[in-house]
C-alpha cells in the first residue's frame, strides 16, 4: 500500500516501511501519484475539507486518515464521517494507524446522550444566538444556559461555542435531535 504523508515525519515513516509501507511527502496540498491512504497530523479543518475536496475531485479511492489531539477527535470525526480519525495521544497510535490504513476504524465515537434542554440549547445554537438571547427564547437564566453548555462540553468533548455550533449544525442536518 502506497501512503502519502502531509509532512516529514521520519519515525512515523520508518514504522511505516518497516511495515511494508511504501511512502512519501506530499508537496505542498497537492495530491501526486496514486496513494492509497493519505495520513494528515494535526491538520485544521479547513485542510482536511480541501484534502476530502481533492480527492473527490481526483475520483481516486484513497482513504483519509487525520490524527489529532484527544479534544477535537468528536468534532472531526462528526463533520468528516468518511475519514478514518486517531487520537493522537493514544498508547496504541502504531496499531490505530495499521487498523485505519486497512480500512477498520481505530475509534468508535457515538453521540452522546442529551437531555431535552441540552438537545433545545443545541438546536438554538445552530441560529448562532447570544447566552442572553439563548436563556429569553428557552425561558431560562444565563446562568442555566451557561451550566447546560458546560454540560454540553463535558459530554462532547468540545472546547467553545464556535465547536458547539458547528456541531449542532451537523447534527441537525444527519439526523434528528
Amino acid at each position: 500500500m502506497y501512503v502519502m504523508l502531509r509532512k516529514e515525519m521520519p519515525e512515523l515513516r520508518g514504522f511505516l516501511e518497516g511495515r511494508g509501507y511504501k511512502t512519501s511527502v506530499m508537496p505542498g496540498l497537492s495530491l501526486q501519484g496514486f496513494p492509497q491512504a493519505l495520513l494528515l497530523v494535526n491538520p485544521s479543518i479547513v485542510d482536511i475539507s480541501s484534502e476530502l475536496a481533492a480527492i473527490s475531485q481526483a475520483e481516486r479511492a484513497v482513504r483519509l486518515v487525520v490524527i489529532v489531539e484527544e479534544g477535537e477527535a468528536f468534532l472531526v470525526s462528526t463533520l468528516f464521517p468518511d475519514a478514518t480519525v486517531l487520537i493522537r495521544t493514544s498508547r496504541t497510535l502504531r496499531d490505530d494507524i495499521i487498523r485505519g490504513l486497512s480500512g477498520r476504524r481505530a475509534i468508535k465515537d457515538k453521540a452522546p446522550l442529551l437531555t431535552d434542554p441540552e438537545k433545545r440549547l443545541l438546536h438554538m445554537l445552530s441560529f448562532g444566538v447570544s447566552n442572553k438571547e439563548l436563556a429569553r427564547r428557552l425561558e431560562r437564566s444565563e446562568r442555566t444556559v451557561r451550566r447546560i453548555k458546560e454540560s454540553l462540553y463535558e459530554k462532547t468533548g468540545l472546547v467553545s461555542s464556535e465547536q458547539l455550533m458547528l456541531y449542532s449544525l451537523f447534527r441537525l442536518n444527519t439526523r434528528s435531535s
